[in-house]
């Protein structure tokens, strides 16, 4: 996976999907993920998207982002367990406006990649007419996450996050939810 599939891809994603005005956008800590954020974000932002750009998030948070705030789909960039040189792009759509978004899978991939190569032998670009919106979710998906559990008693918890996309979120959380915790390896690392 390199920039110019990236590109080219998130274009195809944004001809397909025209309807789209606000995509949410995360990537994990490796090191090709901003690069990636980069390429796809050119592509969005030339076919006049507003992109929602959490930087570097989790998984639950970037679903969390497309549903509690109601925009119209997102691109998470994240090879998840595989290894650190290997990355892998996730999108989510509505089919059409006003419908629910979904993750793309099957055909929809299908029809995603002959679009790509499509436009990839034309070679055109576009000029940027769109946006980007930093957002930060993580308190409000705290309190969510907060207001659905409670114990019965003060744990104690040993967290270890691995060097991911969650850095200290869970510590966060569980923190929020009265418990006594501490993360081990919190700190963002795509180096594994």
């Amino acid at each position: 996976l390199n920039e110019n599939a990236v590109y080219y891809t998130t274009k195809a994603f944004c001809k397909i999907y025209p309807h789209m005005q606000k995509v949410v956008l995360a990537y994990d800590p490796r090191p090709s993920s901003p690069a990636l954020a980069a390429a796809a974000t050119k592509a969005m932002l030339e076919a006049g998207m507003e992109v929602i750009d959490l930087g570097i998030a989790p998984d639950p948070l970037w679903y969390f982002s497309i549903f509690h705030y109601g925009y119209d789909g997102g691109l998470m960039i994240s090879g998840s367990h595989n290894p650190s040189h290997h990355n892998g792009l996730t999108y989510h759509a509505r089919a059409k406006a006003g419908e629910a978004s979904e993750e793309l899978m099957g055909e929809a991939l299908i029809q995603l990649r002959d679009v790509a190569h499509e436009l990839e032998n034309e070679g055109t670009a576009g000029i940027p007419t769109g946006k980007v919106t930093k957002l930060d979710p993580s308190e409000e998906y705290i309190e969510y996450v907060a207001s659905k559990i409670s114990y019965p008693r003060k744990l104690k918890i040993v967290l270890d996050t691995g060097n991911g996309a969650c850095g200290y979120l869970p510590e966060r959380l569980f923190k929020r939810l009265g418990c006594d915790v501490e993360t081990m390896y919190g700190e963002f690392d795509g180096s594994f």
